[in-house]
């Protein structure tokens, strides 16, 4: 009896503790890791040159794919991704062009019959050929987080259906997204896209919700919470 009593007060101390963690955190706070990210990487962000800042060495390891720094990695990367390229078919190739320049902030590249090749946009078409179906039936897109606008840019040149592509993300972050997106959407494609800050997340409204890379840098109160 005794030791039943105990577990009962330790359960509920135990949901109490959870319960008022979850209530300082905040719905859809950002986790310890991005507030210091912001701090440190994008506190400025507006000071950001788009021409450079998905270059190996900057910002690009926190938003954009492998950074490869030293001149042997740096040999070694370009041959898997010109070895990647070769492999696709021509739907895929299709796909890629149909998304426009791909090329703002220096990425690494390869080229392949003329055309620019990066790691970032051929994630961008395997995430469509894996959502194709999906994205096919809907008009309306959520993405929760997105690095720094990729994944809208990809899917809203290839399916001009959607009428409105929210994006969800911390502040700083947001700040870049439109930055780039006024660069490679036309004002057409522009218009679509709605600008949520991560903290009003339940204003998006309804309609097909997406995470690429990200939740896995949240913490998981926030993760159920989104889900």
């Amino acid at each position: 009896i005794i030791f039943n009593w105990v577990l009962k007060k330790l359960l509920s101390i135990f949901v109490t503790i959870n319960m008022n963690s979850k209530k300082d955190l905040g719905k859809y706070a950002s986790s310890d890791l991005w507030k210091k990210l912001g701090h440190e990487l994008f506190s400025e962000i507006d000071d950001i040159q788009l021409n450079n800042f998905r270059a190996p060495g900057d910002i690009n390891n926190r938003l954009a794919s492998w950074d490869p720094i030293d001149s042997n990695t740096y040999r070694y990367y370009k041959t898997i991704l010109f070895d990647l390229v070769v492999d696709e078919d021509d739907d895929f190739i299709g796909t890629y062009k149909k998304i426009g320049n791909t090329s703002i902030g220096n990425p690494v590249e390869v080229i392949v019959n003329g055309h620019s090749f990066n790691l970032d946009y051929i994630f961008s078409v395997q995430e469509i050929f894996f959502l194709k179906s999906i994205l096919l039936k809907n008009q309306f897109i959520v993405e929760i987080g997105g690095g720094f606008g990729r994944t809208c840019h990809a899917i809203l040149n290839n399916f001009p259906q959607f009428k409105k592509y929210t994006i969800i993300d911390i502040p700083e972050v947001l700040t870049l997204w439109k930055k780039y997106l006024n660069k490679v959407l036309s004002k057409e494609m522009l218009r679509k896209v709605i600008f949520l800050e991560n903290t009003a997340a339940d204003n998006a409204g309804g309609g097909l919700y997406i995470n690429i890379d990200s939740m896995q840098e949240m913490d998981q109160i926030v993760v159920d919470n989104y889900l």
